[in-house]
Protein backbone atom coordinates (compact mmCIF):
# COMPACT_ATOMS: atom_id res chain seq x y z
CA UNK A 1 0.00 0.00 0.00
CA UNK A 2 1.25 3.47 -0.91
CA UNK A 3 1.21 5.51 2.09
CA UNK A 4 1.78 9.39 2.10
CA UNK A 5 3.86 11.75 4.38
CA UNK A 6 2.05 15.02 5.33
CA UNK A 7 4.44 18.04 7.20
CA UNK A 8 3.34 20.88 7.94
CA UNK A 9 5.23 23.71 7.82
CA UNK A 10 5.08 26.88 10.00
CA UNK A 11 3.76 30.04 8.07
CA UNK A 12 7.10 31.62 10.58
CA UNK A 13 8.92 29.44 7.76
CA UNK A 14 7.57 29.94 4.97
CA UNK A 15 8.97 32.93 4.06
CA UNK A 16 12.40 31.05 4.41
CA UNK A 17 10.82 27.71 2.42
CA UNK A 18 8.69 28.97 0.10
CA UNK A 19 7.30 26.41 -2.32
CA UNK A 20 4.73 23.40 -2.74
CA UNK A 21 3.94 20.66 -0.34
CA UNK A 22 5.55 17.58 -0.77
CA UNK A 23 4.40 13.73 -0.86
CA UNK A 24 7.10 11.11 0.55
CA UNK A 25 5.88 8.00 -0.71
CA UNK A 26 6.07 4.74 1.84
CA UNK A 27 6.46 1.24 -0.46
CA UNK A 28 3.60 -1.49 0.25
CA UNK A 29 4.27 -4.67 2.20
CA UNK A 30 4.57 -7.53 -0.44
CA UNK A 31 4.35 -11.38 0.74
CA UNK A 32 7.69 -13.84 0.38
CA UNK A 33 7.21 -16.29 -1.82
CA UNK A 34 6.46 -19.85 -0.35
CA UNK A 35 5.67 -23.08 -0.87
CA UNK A 36 3.24 -25.91 0.43
CA UNK A 37 3.41 -30.06 1.04
CA UNK A 38 0.60 -31.47 -0.85
CA UNK A 39 -2.02 -33.39 1.53
CA UNK A 40 -1.91 -36.86 1.36
CA UNK A 41 -3.77 -38.81 -0.68
CA UNK A 42 -7.38 -39.16 0.50
CA UNK A 43 -10.22 -41.80 -0.66
CA UNK A 44 -13.42 -40.70 -2.31
CA UNK A 45 -15.72 -39.32 0.90
CA UNK A 46 -12.67 -38.55 2.83
CA UNK A 47 -10.75 -35.66 4.40
CA UNK A 48 -7.11 -34.27 3.61
CA UNK A 49 -5.10 -32.45 5.67
CA UNK A 50 -2.09 -29.75 4.48
CA UNK A 51 0.92 -30.02 6.65
CA UNK A 52 1.68 -26.34 8.60
CA UNK A 53 1.31 -23.73 5.51
CA UNK A 54 3.50 -20.50 6.40
CA UNK A 55 3.32 -17.49 4.60
CA UNK A 56 5.75 -14.65 5.38
CA UNK A 57 6.44 -10.49 4.89
CA UNK A 58 9.23 -8.31 5.71
CA UNK A 59 7.31 -5.53 6.73
CA UNK A 60 6.87 -5.16 9.89
CA UNK A 61 3.40 -3.86 10.08
CA UNK A 62 1.08 -4.88 13.23
CA UNK A 63 -2.37 -6.19 12.65
CA UNK A 64 -2.70 -7.70 8.75
CA UNK A 65 -4.21 -10.28 7.38
CA UNK A 66 -3.47 -13.34 5.28
CA UNK A 67 -6.57 -15.57 3.77
CA UNK A 68 -5.97 -18.98 1.41
CA UNK A 69 -7.78 -19.86 -1.09
CA UNK A 70 -7.63 -22.74 -4.08
CA UNK A 71 -7.82 -20.37 -7.08
CA UNK A 72 -8.37 -23.41 -9.59
CA UNK A 73 -10.97 -25.98 -10.32
CA UNK A 74 -10.69 -29.04 -8.31
CA UNK A 75 -12.25 -32.56 -9.44
CA UNK A 76 -15.94 -32.67 -8.93
CA UNK A 77 -17.19 -33.01 -4.67
CA UNK A 78 -14.11 -31.63 -3.16
CA UNK A 79 -13.86 -28.73 -1.53
CA UNK A 80 -11.00 -26.38 0.10
CA UNK A 81 -11.28 -25.25 4.17
CA UNK A 82 -8.91 -23.37 6.06
CA UNK A 83 -11.70 -22.48 9.05
CA UNK A 84 -10.05 -24.63 11.35
CA UNK A 85 -7.64 -21.25 12.35
CA UNK A 86 -9.35 -18.73 12.79
CA UNK A 87 -12.71 -16.14 11.53
CA UNK A 88 -13.32 -17.34 7.89
CA UNK A 89 -10.28 -18.57 7.47
CA UNK A 90 -7.97 -15.45 8.05
CA UNK A 91 -4.67 -15.47 9.89
CA UNK A 92 -3.32 -12.62 11.41
CA UNK A 93 0.66 -11.40 11.47
CA UNK A 94 2.86 -12.42 14.07
CA UNK A 95 6.49 -10.95 14.13
CA UNK A 96 8.69 -14.42 13.86
CA UNK A 97 12.57 -13.57 13.76
CA UNK A 98 12.06 -10.15 12.45
CA UNK A 99 9.12 -11.00 10.09
CA UNK A 100 5.86 -11.09 9.86
CA UNK A 101 4.38 -14.88 9.57
CA UNK A 102 1.05 -16.06 8.87
CA UNK A 103 1.04 -19.70 10.06
CA UNK A 104 -2.14 -21.83 9.31
CA UNK A 105 -2.66 -25.43 10.50
CA UNK A 106 -5.31 -28.24 9.97
CA UNK A 107 -6.06 -26.55 6.30
CA UNK A 108 -7.87 -29.02 4.62
CA UNK A 109 -9.82 -30.39 1.32
CA UNK A 110 -12.83 -32.84 1.53
CA UNK A 111 -14.10 -34.64 -0.69
CA UNK A 112 -17.64 -36.80 -1.03
CA UNK A 113 -18.14 -40.35 -2.77
CA UNK A 114 -18.61 -38.84 -6.27
CA UNK A 115 -15.09 -37.17 -6.11
CA UNK A 116 -13.54 -39.37 -8.76
CA UNK A 117 -9.73 -40.72 -8.61
CA UNK A 118 -6.77 -39.57 -9.50
CA UNK A 119 -4.27 -36.39 -9.28
CA UNK A 120 -5.51 -32.77 -9.75
CA UNK A 121 -2.75 -30.00 -9.52
CA UNK A 122 -4.13 -27.04 -8.03
CA UNK A 123 -2.76 -23.23 -7.17
CA UNK A 124 -3.16 -22.27 -3.12
CA UNK A 125 -3.29 -18.46 -3.28
CA UNK A 126 -2.41 -16.23 -0.18
CA UNK A 127 -3.95 -13.03 -0.16
CA UNK A 128 -2.70 -10.44 2.53
CA UNK A 129 -5.21 -7.69 3.70
CA UNK A 130 -4.16 -4.30 5.51
CA UNK A 131 -7.46 -4.46 7.87
CA UNK A 132 -7.95 -4.37 11.37
CA UNK A 133 -9.51 -7.52 11.18
CA UNK A 134 -10.15 -10.27 8.63
CA UNK A 135 -14.24 -9.28 8.36
CA UNK A 136 -13.36 -6.01 7.63
CA UNK A 137 -10.82 -7.02 4.76
CA UNK A 138 -11.58 -5.21 1.45
CA UNK A 139 -8.84 -4.95 -1.02
CA UNK A 140 -6.08 -6.62 -1.17
CA UNK A 141 -2.53 -5.47 -0.77
CA UNK A 142 -0.38 -8.54 -1.68
CA UNK A 143 -0.89 -11.91 -2.67
CA UNK A 144 1.67 -15.01 -3.34
CA UNK A 145 0.75 -18.65 -5.02
CA UNK A 146 1.82 -21.70 -4.16
CA UNK A 147 1.20 -25.06 -6.48
CA UNK A 148 0.23 -28.41 -4.85
CA UNK A 149 -1.08 -32.21 -6.08
CA UNK A 150 -4.64 -33.32 -4.55
CA UNK A 151 -4.48 -37.00 -5.22
CA UNK A 152 -7.91 -39.14 -4.87
CA UNK A 153 -7.24 -43.16 -4.49
CA UNK A 154 -8.94 -45.98 -3.79
CA UNK A 155 -10.27 -46.67 -0.11
CA UNK A 156 -9.93 -49.73 1.29
CA UNK A 157 -12.39 -51.92 1.94
CA UNK A 158 -14.45 -53.24 4.86
CA UNK A 159 -12.98 -55.85 6.68
CA UNK A 160 -13.83 -59.02 4.34
CA UNK A 161 -14.67 -61.99 6.56
CA UNK A 162 -15.02 -65.70 4.99
CA UNK A 163 -17.17 -67.70 7.09
CA UNK A 164 -16.17 -70.59 9.03
CA UNK A 165 -18.41 -73.51 8.58
CA UNK A 166 -19.41 -76.92 9.93
CA UNK A 167 -20.69 -79.12 7.82
CA UNK A 168 -21.53 -83.08 7.53
CA UNK A 169 -21.60 -85.51 4.79
CA UNK A 170 -24.35 -84.85 3.08
CA UNK A 171 -24.63 -88.89 1.90
CA UNK A 172 -22.85 -88.63 -1.15
CA UNK A 173 -20.39 -85.97 -0.73
CA UNK A 174 -18.30 -83.66 1.28
CA UNK A 175 -19.33 -79.71 -0.26
CA UNK A 176 -20.38 -76.64 1.52
CA UNK A 177 -21.03 -73.40 -0.05
CA UNK A 178 -18.94 -70.24 1.11
CA UNK A 179 -20.19 -67.19 1.81
CA UNK A 180 -18.79 -63.59 3.22
CA UNK A 181 -19.37 -60.65 4.98
CA UNK A 182 -18.02 -56.90 4.95
CA UNK A 183 -16.03 -55.65 2.43
CA UNK A 184 -17.43 -52.98 0.13
CA UNK A 185 -17.79 -51.45 -3.31
CA UNK A 186 -19.29 -54.14 -6.25
CA UNK A 187 -16.18 -55.91 -6.71
CA UNK A 188 -16.81 -59.78 -7.31
CA UNK A 189 -15.80 -62.68 -4.58
CA UNK A 190 -13.46 -65.14 -5.24
CA UNK A 191 -12.09 -67.93 -2.85
CA UNK A 192 -9.15 -69.98 -2.92
CA UNK A 193 -7.74 -73.12 -0.74
CA UNK A 194 -4.83 -72.89 0.92
CA UNK A 195 -2.76 -75.68 2.26
CA UNK A 196 -2.68 -77.47 5.16
CA UNK A 197 -6.22 -78.71 6.30
CA UNK A 198 -6.53 -82.01 7.11
CA UNK A 199 -9.64 -82.97 4.85
CA UNK A 200 -8.32 -84.52 1.57
CA UNK A 201 -8.32 -83.45 -1.77
CA UNK A 202 -10.03 -79.77 -0.49
CA UNK A 203 -10.59 -77.80 -4.12
CA UNK A 204 -13.10 -74.75 -4.61
CA UNK A 205 -14.95 -74.48 -7.77
CA UNK A 206 -16.89 -71.08 -7.52
CA UNK A 207 -18.08 -70.64 -4.26
CA UNK A 208 -18.67 -74.20 -3.67
CA UNK A 209 -15.87 -76.37 -1.56
CA UNK A 210 -15.07 -80.12 -2.01
CA UNK A 211 -13.62 -82.43 -0.26
CA UNK A 212 -12.95 -86.23 -0.68
CA UNK A 213 -12.98 -87.07 3.40
CA UNK A 214 -13.70 -85.61 6.49
CA UNK A 215 -11.73 -82.92 8.25
CA UNK A 216 -10.66 -79.11 7.66
CA UNK A 217 -10.14 -77.34 4.80
CA UNK A 218 -8.30 -73.69 4.90
CA UNK A 219 -9.61 -71.04 2.54
CA UNK A 220 -9.74 -67.40 2.11
CA UNK A 221 -11.91 -65.25 -0.08
CA UNK A 222 -11.05 -62.12 -1.83
CA UNK A 223 -13.20 -59.45 -3.46
CA UNK A 224 -11.65 -57.38 -6.11
CA UNK A 225 -11.61 -53.75 -6.69
CA UNK A 226 -13.75 -51.54 -8.39
CA UNK A 227 -13.88 -47.82 -9.61
CA UNK A 228 -13.49 -47.08 -5.70
CA UNK A 229 -12.26 -49.58 -3.63
CA UNK A 230 -9.23 -51.45 -3.48
CA UNK A 231 -9.14 -55.61 -3.29
CA UNK A 232 -9.20 -56.90 0.21
CA UNK A 233 -8.58 -60.45 0.82
CA UNK A 234 -9.99 -61.90 4.07
CA UNK A 235 -7.82 -63.70 7.23
CA UNK A 236 -8.19 -67.79 6.47
CA UNK A 237 -10.75 -69.54 7.74
CA UNK A 238 -11.04 -73.41 8.82
CA UNK A 239 -14.15 -75.40 7.41
CA UNK A 240 -14.98 -78.22 8.76
CA UNK A 241 -16.34 -81.36 6.88
CA UNK A 242 -17.67 -84.03 9.47
CA UNK A 243 -18.75 -88.12 9.45
CA UNK A 244 -22.98 -87.84 8.91
CA UNK A 245 -24.55 -89.20 11.47
CA UNK A 246 -26.34 -92.57 10.52
CA UNK A 247 -30.10 -93.64 10.02
CA UNK A 248 -31.39 -94.93 13.06
CA UNK A 249 -30.12 -98.35 14.11
CA UNK A 250 -32.75 -100.83 15.13
CA UNK A 251 -31.89 -103.75 17.11
CA UNK A 252 -34.87 -106.75 16.88
CA UNK A 253 -36.40 -107.82 19.60
CA UNK A 254 -37.07 -111.86 19.24
CA UNK A 255 -38.71 -114.59 21.94
CA UNK A 256 -36.89 -117.82 21.24
CA UNK A 257 -37.60 -121.11 22.94
CA UNK A 258 -35.34 -123.77 24.38
CA UNK A 259 -33.76 -125.59 21.52
CA UNK A 260 -33.12 -129.08 23.33
CA UNK A 261 -29.84 -128.08 24.21
CA UNK A 262 -29.67 -124.65 24.77
CA UNK A 263 -31.54 -120.70 25.38
CA UNK A 264 -29.50 -119.61 21.84
CA UNK A 265 -30.47 -117.03 19.39
CA UNK A 266 -28.91 -115.13 16.50
CA UNK A 267 -29.35 -111.41 16.54
CA UNK A 268 -29.78 -108.48 14.12
CA UNK A 269 -30.24 -105.09 13.06
CA UNK A 270 -31.95 -103.10 10.18
CA UNK A 271 -31.16 -99.33 9.83
CA UNK A 272 -28.24 -97.75 10.26
CA UNK A 273 -25.60 -96.22 7.13
CA UNK A 274 -22.42 -96.71 5.56
CA UNK A 275 -19.98 -100.04 5.80
CA UNK A 276 -18.98 -99.70 9.90
CA UNK A 277 -18.97 -103.43 11.13
CA UNK A 278 -21.68 -104.26 13.61
CA UNK A 279 -20.88 -105.40 17.16
CA UNK A 280 -23.54 -106.47 19.71
CA UNK A 281 -23.16 -105.82 23.85
CA UNK A 282 -24.84 -107.63 26.95
CA UNK A 283 -26.64 -104.87 29.22
CA UNK A 284 -27.01 -105.97 32.75
CA UNK A 285 -30.45 -106.64 34.37
CA UNK A 286 -32.08 -109.38 32.39
CA UNK A 287 -33.94 -111.96 34.29
CA UNK A 288 -32.18 -115.04 32.56
CA UNK A 289 -28.91 -116.26 33.77
CA UNK A 290 -25.69 -115.61 32.42
CA UNK A 291 -26.40 -113.98 29.33
CA UNK A 292 -23.76 -113.57 26.91
CA UNK A 293 -22.55 -112.71 23.55
CA UNK A 294 -20.10 -114.17 20.68
CA UNK A 295 -20.22 -112.38 17.35
CA UNK A 296 -24.22 -112.18 16.52
CA UNK A 297 -25.04 -115.05 19.07
CA UNK A 298 -26.61 -114.21 22.67
CA UNK A 299 -27.25 -117.24 24.55
CA UNK A 300 -28.24 -117.75 28.39
CA UNK A 301 -28.38 -120.86 30.58
CA UNK A 302 -32.48 -120.15 31.50
CA UNK A 303 -35.52 -119.13 30.08
CA UNK A 304 -35.82 -115.17 30.93
CA UNK A 305 -34.78 -111.88 29.60
CA UNK A 306 -31.35 -110.27 28.53
CA UNK A 307 -30.84 -107.00 27.64
CA UNK A 308 -29.01 -106.14 24.50
CA UNK A 309 -27.20 -103.33 22.47
CA UNK A 310 -26.08 -102.85 18.66
CA UNK A 311 -23.24 -100.42 17.55
CA UNK A 312 -22.60 -100.13 14.07
CA UNK A 313 -19.26 -98.76 13.70
CA UNK A 314 -17.58 -95.63 11.70
CA UNK A 315 -16.25 -95.82 8.15
CA UNK A 316 -15.13 -92.81 6.08
CA UNK A 317 -18.17 -90.81 5.67
CA UNK A 318 -20.62 -92.09 8.97
CA UNK A 319 -20.19 -91.65 12.76
CA UNK A 320 -20.93 -94.48 14.45
CA UNK A 321 -24.15 -95.02 15.80
CA UNK A 322 -26.17 -97.20 18.83
CA UNK A 323 -29.26 -98.71 19.03
CA UNK A 324 -31.60 -98.48 21.92
CA UNK A 325 -31.64 -100.77 24.40
CA UNK A 326 -33.87 -104.05 23.43
CA UNK A 327 -35.04 -107.16 25.57
CA UNK A 328 -34.33 -110.14 23.95
CA UNK A 329 -36.26 -112.91 25.53
CA UNK A 330 -35.67 -116.75 26.04
CA UNK A 331 -38.73 -118.96 26.68
CA UNK A 332 -38.77 -122.81 27.99
CA UNK A 333 -39.79 -125.27 25.06
CA UNK A 334 -43.16 -126.05 24.73
CA UNK A 335 -43.91 -130.15 24.53
CA UNK A 336 -46.47 -132.83 24.36
CA UNK A 337 -47.16 -135.88 26.05
CA UNK A 338 -48.69 -139.31 25.44
CA UNK A 339 -50.83 -140.88 28.09
CA UNK A 340 -51.11 -144.75 28.23
CA UNK A 341 -53.06 -147.15 30.51
CA UNK A 342 -51.82 -149.86 31.26
CA UNK A 343 -53.25 -153.10 31.16
CA UNK A 344 -55.64 -154.29 34.03
CA UNK A 345 -57.03 -157.19 35.14
CA UNK A 346 -60.15 -157.72 34.45
CA UNK A 347 -62.79 -158.92 34.77
CA UNK A 348 -62.78 -159.26 38.73
CA UNK A 349 -65.72 -160.38 41.23
CA UNK A 350 -66.94 -157.41 42.59
CA UNK A 351 -66.25 -156.90 46.18
CA UNK A 352 -63.59 -159.42 45.98
CA UNK A 353 -60.59 -157.84 44.45
CA UNK A 354 -58.66 -154.87 44.91
CA UNK A 355 -58.35 -153.06 41.03
CA UNK A 356 -54.56 -150.65 40.67
CA UNK A 357 -55.26 -148.53 37.93
CA UNK A 358 -51.78 -147.23 36.64
CA UNK A 359 -50.74 -144.73 33.31
CA UNK A 360 -47.44 -144.01 31.93
CA UNK A 361 -47.27 -140.58 30.68
CA UNK A 362 -44.35 -139.96 28.04
CA UNK A 363 -42.75 -136.76 27.31
CA UNK A 364 -40.57 -135.46 24.55
CA UNK A 365 -36.67 -136.59 24.50
CA UNK A 366 -34.87 -135.01 26.61
CA UNK A 367 -37.27 -132.57 28.03
CA UNK A 368 -37.49 -134.31 31.65
CA UNK A 369 -40.31 -136.82 33.03
CA UNK A 370 -43.82 -134.94 32.46
CA UNK A 371 -45.13 -133.65 36.36
CA UNK A 372 -49.30 -133.19 37.28
CA UNK A 373 -52.26 -135.24 37.55
CA UNK A 374 -53.66 -138.00 35.88
CA UNK A 375 -57.52 -139.14 36.83
CA UNK A 376 -58.91 -142.10 36.00
CA UNK A 377 -62.60 -142.32 34.53
CA UNK A 378 -65.86 -143.46 32.50
CA UNK A 379 -68.57 -141.99 30.24
CA UNK A 380 -69.86 -139.05 31.91
CA UNK A 381 -66.98 -138.16 32.60
CA UNK A 382 -67.33 -139.79 35.87
CA UNK A 383 -63.96 -140.11 38.25
CA UNK A 384 -63.29 -143.26 39.45
CA UNK A 385 -59.70 -141.56 41.09
CA UNK A 386 -57.45 -139.12 40.54
CA UNK A 387 -53.48 -138.81 41.67
CA UNK A 388 -50.44 -136.59 41.34
CA UNK A 389 -48.26 -138.84 43.53
CA UNK A 390 -45.63 -139.96 40.98
CA UNK A 391 -45.16 -144.00 41.65
CA UNK A 392 -42.01 -143.87 39.69
CA UNK A 393 -40.22 -142.31 36.76
CA UNK A 394 -37.14 -141.94 33.68
CA UNK A 395 -35.90 -139.13 32.47
CA UNK A 396 -38.84 -138.87 30.13
CA UNK A 397 -41.73 -140.50 31.17
CA UNK A 398 -44.08 -140.73 34.57
CA UNK A 399 -45.75 -143.36 35.90
CA UNK A 400 -49.11 -142.60 37.66
CA UNK A 401 -51.04 -145.87 40.18
CA UNK A 402 -53.95 -145.49 41.82
CA UNK A 403 -56.22 -148.19 43.17
CA UNK A 404 -59.55 -148.83 43.69
CA UNK A 405 -61.62 -151.58 45.60
CA UNK A 406 -63.49 -153.50 43.42
CA UNK A 407 -67.10 -151.91 45.72
CA UNK A 408 -66.31 -148.93 44.07
CA UNK A 409 -67.98 -150.14 41.21
CA UNK A 410 -70.49 -152.13 40.74
CA UNK A 411 -70.67 -155.33 38.94
CA UNK A 412 -70.73 -154.53 34.95
CA UNK A 413 -68.31 -153.41 32.41
CA UNK A 414 -66.80 -149.86 32.50
CA UNK A 415 -64.71 -147.95 29.45
CA UNK A 416 -61.81 -146.55 31.62
CA UNK A 417 -59.49 -144.28 30.64
CA UNK A 418 -56.56 -142.14 32.13
CA UNK A 419 -56.28 -138.51 30.97
CA UNK A 420 -52.73 -136.19 31.84
CA UNK A 421 -53.41 -133.08 33.02
CA UNK A 422 -49.50 -130.63 33.27
CA UNK A 423 -49.40 -129.17 36.81
CA UNK A 424 -47.22 -126.23 37.82
CA UNK A 425 -44.05 -127.12 37.21
CA UNK A 426 -45.08 -129.23 34.13
CA UNK A 427 -41.28 -131.20 33.79
CA UNK A 428 -38.55 -132.11 36.01
CA UNK A 429 -36.70 -130.30 33.19
CA UNK A 430 -37.36 -126.62 33.88
CA UNK A 431 -36.54 -125.77 29.78
CA UNK A 432 -39.48 -127.59 29.40
CA UNK A 433 -43.38 -126.64 30.05
CA UNK A 434 -45.95 -128.72 28.64
CA UNK A 435 -49.49 -127.40 27.47
CA UNK A 436 -52.64 -128.96 26.99
CA UNK A 437 -53.65 -132.70 28.05
CA UNK A 438 -53.46 -136.27 26.93
CA UNK A 439 -55.65 -139.20 27.51
CA UNK A 440 -55.17 -142.92 26.84
CA UNK A 441 -57.38 -145.22 24.77
CA UNK A 442 -59.83 -146.56 26.76
CA UNK A 443 -59.82 -149.92 28.26
CA UNK A 444 -62.95 -151.90 29.41
CA UNK A 445 -63.00 -153.50 33.19
CA UNK A 446 -65.61 -156.02 33.68
CA UNK A 447 -66.38 -156.14 37.38
CA UNK A 448 -67.94 -160.01 38.11
CA UNK A 449 -71.33 -160.00 40.66
CA UNK A 450 -69.75 -161.74 43.90
CA UNK A 451 -71.23 -165.24 45.13
CA UNK A 452 -72.95 -165.03 47.83
CA UNK A 453 -74.92 -167.45 50.33
CA UNK A 454 -78.20 -167.33 52.02
CA UNK A 455 -79.50 -168.31 54.78
CA UNK A 456 -83.30 -169.40 55.28
CA UNK A 457 -85.71 -169.34 58.87
CA UNK A 458 -89.12 -170.87 58.82
CA UNK A 459 -91.23 -168.40 61.54
CA UNK A 460 -92.92 -170.09 64.43
CA UNK A 461 -96.13 -171.38 63.15
CA UNK A 462 -99.26 -171.64 65.27
CA UNK A 463 -99.39 -175.22 66.47
CA UNK A 464 -101.59 -177.14 66.87
CA UNK A 465 -104.30 -176.47 64.92
CA UNK A 466 -107.99 -178.60 64.36
CA UNK A 467 -107.60 -179.88 60.57
CA UNK A 468 -109.65 -178.30 58.29
CA UNK A 469 -110.97 -175.87 60.98
CA UNK A 470 -108.19 -173.36 60.83
CA UNK A 471 -105.92 -171.86 57.67
CA UNK A 472 -101.99 -172.07 58.50
CA UNK A 473 -99.71 -169.02 57.22
CA UNK A 474 -96.20 -170.54 56.59
CA UNK A 475 -93.46 -167.62 57.01
CA UNK A 476 -89.72 -168.07 55.24
CA UNK A 477 -86.97 -165.12 55.98
CA UNK A 478 -83.89 -165.40 53.51
CA UNK A 479 -80.62 -163.25 54.52
CA UNK A 480 -78.12 -162.56 52.09
CA UNK A 481 -74.91 -161.07 52.40
CA UNK A 482 -74.09 -157.62 54.20
CA UNK A 483 -74.52 -154.53 51.57
CA UNK A 484 -75.21 -157.14 48.84
CA UNK A 485 -78.81 -156.44 48.20
CA UNK A 486 -81.44 -158.73 49.28
CA UNK A 487 -81.79 -162.31 47.91
CA UNK A 488 -84.38 -163.08 45.39
CA UNK A 489 -85.58 -166.54 44.69
CA UNK A 490 -88.13 -169.16 45.37
CA UNK A 491 -88.75 -170.78 48.83
CA UNK A 492 -90.62 -174.21 48.80
CA UNK A 493 -92.17 -175.27 52.53
CA UNK A 494 -92.14 -178.82 52.63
Amino acid sequence: MKRTLRILIPALLLATFAGPLVDIGVASATLDPFTITSPPSVAPGGTTTFPTIAVTDSFQNSGDWVKLAITTTLPTGAQFVDTADGTSGCVQQAQVSGNNEYVFNNAEITTTAATPVGSTAFTLTATRYDSSSCNHATTPSSSQNATGTLTVGKANQATLVLGAQSVAYNGSAYTMTLATTGGSGTGAVSYAVVTGGTASSCSISGAVLTATSAGTCFATATKAADGTYNSTTSAQATETFTLANQATLVLGAQSVAYNGSAYTMTLATTGGSGTGAVSYAVVTGGTASSCSISGAVLTATSAGTCFATATKGADTHYSPATSAQVTETFTVASATTGTTLNTVTSPVTYNAETQTLTAVVTGQTNDGHPLGTVTFQYAGPTTICSTSTVASSTSTSTTYSCGISASQLNAGTYAVTAVFAPGTPSSSNTNYAYSGSSSSPAQNIVINPASATTGTTLNTVTSPVTYNAETQTLTAVVTGQTNDGHPLGTVTFQ
